[in-house]
């Protein structure tokens, strides 16, 4: 029995044929932002979970790391920071945006913090930005925020590449 406000299904299909390969029935009530990183052969997905208290702002997030193979879980990571918004893997490294607005590393490897940087206000999304890579040698990650600031970022550290201030208040670049 499929409970409403848990168990939110992954299905991994196969492209050819359309038959499922493999189901992965979640804790979560809402899963978004699957993220495939076929080099490790590991599949990213962030989702809302009922929260075991109250949440001030934000709210109850797992993000899942599976297997690509079989959709085993590897790990999991728990956070007060909302519903995802963007959610990117690459090298050493899983980057995401949630409700709350901090741009946060986790380990690929094991879901353990990396970073939590405040973006200033409000991010709707980020996006990869292969043409300029970052000093790491990935992708950066480029964003825009209500306070008006374009940022170019590494996703390894989360630290700003460059900002631009795009003059006047509250406007989203």
């Amino acid at each position: 029995v499929i409970n409403p406000t848990i168990d939110a299904p992954l299905l991994a299909l196969d492209f050819a044929t359309g038959s499922e390969l493999w189901r992965f029935e979640s804790d979560s009530y809402i899963l978004r932002a699957p993220f495939v990183e076929v080099q490790t052969g590991t599949v990213y997905v962030g989702g809302n979970t009922l929260p075991q208290g109250d949440v001030d702002e934000g709210g109850a997030l797992r993000i899942y790391a599976l297997n690509l193979e079989d959709g085993s879980v590897r790990w999991t990571h728990d956070s007060l920071d909302g519903l995802i918004k963007s959610l990117w893997a690459g090298g050493e490294v899983l980057t995401f945006v949630a409700y709350r607005d901090f741009l946060i590393g986790l380990d690929s490897a094991s879901g353990a913090e990396l970073y939590r940087h405040n973006t200033g206000n409000w991010v709707q999304s980020f996006t990869v930005f292969p043409p300029r890579p970052a000093p790491s040698g990935l992708p950066s990650l480029a964003y825009g925020s209500a306070n008006a600031f374009l940022n170019l970022v590494d996703p390894t550290n989360g630290e700003f590449i460059w900002r631009y201030n795009v003059e006047g208040t509250f406007n989203y670049p």
